[in-house]
């Protein structure tokens, strides 16, 4: 049975696909409604990103548990590592879907940046997802030679941060493995690094993790 905030989230996703001018875009999973398969983008001041992400939406509707997955390299959220953003449960539930989405593609204008080349080269070479969810996004950009050297430098870089995209389930969500960010304004409960808008994202373990740690996803 489907919860009445799925239904909601369904709905702002039908509106979301029917409109223009959203800096993002985002699918429900086919085989799981709770998980939605998301693109944030920006365009302007010399600057775009394409961060491709999944989001776990579940457990409550009222106080529901969100986790992020980021696959793309970026500098806002860690790649590969589930990020707690269940802090952001109220905005869920009082601006739905758009509004948790704008939060989020707001967040990433405010960190250092990434190669917006590497970017797009990573979701279309690395992520068969990417392709599979968003054929309108791969058709905007053809992959190159200069593509795949960009993509085995970073890799290539950054080997000990396991990088590269691994087979991932939110069914395997714990505590051990959630982390939350930090610089993020609504999020009272951290502790603030101190530094500028433009240093890297800081993450400490989720302890919005613990506070639901008993409910089952």
């Amino acid at each position: 049975m489907i919860s009445t905030l799925t239904r909601r989230l369904l709905r702002d996703w039908k509106r979301i696909s029917h409109q223009e001018g959203y800096q993002y875009h985002v699918k429900p999973q086919d085989s799981n409604l709770h998980v939605w398969h998301v693109v944030l983008t920006s365009v302007g001041q010399g600057y775009e990103t394409e961060i491709y992400a999944m989001l776990y939406i579940g457990s409550s509707d009222v106080e529901p548990i969100i986790v992020l997955h980021c696959l793309t390299p970026n500098g806002t959220f860690p790649p590969n590592r589930n990020v707690s953003l269940t802090h952001l449960s109220p905005l869920l539930v009082s601006a739905g879907l758009t509004g948790l989405l704008d939060h989020l593609q707001n967040l990433t204008s405010h960190t250092l940046k990434v190669n917006p080349k590497l970017m797009k080269a990573w979701n279309r070479i690395m992520i068969k997802d990417f392709q599979s969810y968003f054929p309108e996004l791969c058709s905007d950009y053809s992959v190159n030679d200069e593509d795949y050297v960009l993509v085995q430098q970073w890799l290539n870089r950054n080997s000990e941060r396991q990088l590269k995209p691994a087979s991932f389930r939110f069914k395997d969500i714990s505590q051990a493995t959630t982390i939350a960010c930090d610089n993020d304004g609504r999020d009272t409960k951290r502790q603030r690094t101190g530094q500028n808008a433009q240093q890297p994202t800081k993450c400490d373990h989720s302890a919005d993790y613990e506070l639901h740690r008993k409910k089952r996803l």
